[in-house]
């Protein structure tokens, strides 16, 4: 009997928990992660086993005194919603088109170098 048999013989594991996508995971944390790691996540998902949290933010505590006293179980959590990226670069008014003297002006207002006629560099227009 291996250790995550025991684990969930002692704890039952909830009916479904997330699936993860370990390559993905490893490549972004440029490494591997621990095979009874993995057993462990896929088994549970994200929770805490008896109310404590094991996380990788804190050295993880020997067992307290009393610690399966009520009894061993796991309280699966939600996974926080990826937020949404916003884009709050101002945009000009939608109202009117924003023209080549009105480019100039705030050009030659912010340090650029700008002709007076002909096209506008390509480095003010991105500005």
């Amino acid at each position: 009997m291996t250790g995550i048999d025991r684990l969930t013989a002692l704890c039952p594991p909830p009916p479904t928990a997330p699936s993860t996508d370990w390559s993905s995971t490893e490549q972004a944390l440029g490494m591997p992660l621990p095979a009874d790691y993995k057993q462990i996540a896929d088994a549970y998902g994200p929770g805490a086993f008896c109310t404590t949290v094991l996380s990788d933010r804190e050295t993880v505590p020997l067992f307290p005194d009393g610690f399966l006293a009520q009894g061993a179980f796991f309280t699966p959590t939600t996974p926080a919603p990826t937020p949404v990226p916003v884009d709050t670069a101002p945009r000009p008014p939608a109202s009117r088109a924003t023209g080549a003297r009105d480019i100039r002006a705030w050009a030659r207002a912010h340090g650029h170098d700008v002709p007076d006629r002909g096209r506008i560099p390509v480095a003010v227009l991105e500005a």
